[in-house]
């Protein structure tokens, strides 16, 4: 390869790695304020009986338990002012997935995405922090 070559590589290059280091820096930025959101949060995980119970209520269903229907409302409205959160983890999703019905799924799935307000987190929670 010419010297010229080697000049006009390197030069794509380093704009590449310029490009690159501008995408991380606002990437940090981005993750700085999504941490300060959820630590203003409340975070609540729920179990899978108490998502089911919740969906029981959004669907009218004749087991819908009157408690879980104002815990929904109480949920939507403290969500609503960025107080509380009910993140979904990925043991929620392999749970979700168990459901054969595809209505219901969907159903729940919505929910999910409502009051987790599209936040997901790794791993399952520590029973002594939730």
């Amino acid at each position: 390869m010419s010297s010229r070559g080697k000049r006009k590589r390197e030069q794509r290059l380093l704009r590449l790695r310029n490009s690159l280091t501008g995408q991380g820096k606002r990437l940090d930025g981005l993750e700085a304020e999504l941490a300060a959101t959820v630590a203003a949060k409340t975070t609540i995980y729920l179990d899978t009986s108490h998502w089911v119970n919740l969906r029981h209520v959004v669907l009218a269903r004749p087991t819908a338990k009157p408690e879980y229907a104002e815990i929904l409302s109480l949920f939507e409205s403290l969500g609503s002012r960025g107080k509380v959160c009910c993140p979904v983890g990925s043991w929620m999703f392999e749970e979700l997935m168990k459901q054969c019905d595809p209505a219901t799924r969907q159903t729940t799935a919505k929910l999910m995405d409502r009051l987790a307000e599209a936040e997901t987190r790794k791993g399952k929670p520590d029973s002594r922090n939730s």
